[in-house]
């Protein structure tokens, strides 16, 4: 319970910290072998890893090609569902799709009625004027 609640109140810096530890460790590899990848001294990988110096993007990247992560998995904690098979994976990332098209429509149906708003007060406009020129 304790280290579930410390990963809950962590920053994302701490929450890197753990993961990049995490992820290295169940890849069976060494600091030194992390370091070697990422073109970094061994001291940088324990203190990115103790959270004292902060993991960028770039380090990211580089691990998510070596050690065959996704860069969502320096950010989760013990409240993150973890995904059992690839099947549920499969469920999830469709899911995840129609989510984007429901965004994407919502997105669509919102500009139209800015369009139609747009087009209503332009014909205002014109019919102001309109009585205006007529008075």
């Amino acid at each position: 319970m304790g280290s579930a609640l410390y990963l809950y109140t962590m920053n994302i810096k701490q929450l890197k910290a753990a993961n990049l530890r995490r992820l290295r460790e169940q890849a069976g590899m060494k600091q030194w072998q992390i370091a070697e990848m990422i073109g970094a001294k061994e001291s940088h990988i324990s203190e990115m890893e103790s959270g004292k110096r902060a993991i960028s993007d770039r380090v990211i990247s580089i691990l998510q090609d070596k050690l065959n992560i996704r860069p969502y998995e320096f950010f989760i904690n013990n409240e993150t569902p973890i995904l059992k098979d690839g099947e549920e994976s499969r469920h999830i990332s469709d899911y995840r799709e129609a989510e984007k098209l429901m965004i994407a429509d919502k997105v669509d149906s919102y500009m139209s009625f800015i369009i139609k708003e747009k087009q209503r007060e332009k014909k205002e406009e014109t019919d102001i004027e309109k009585m205006s020129e007529n008075n």
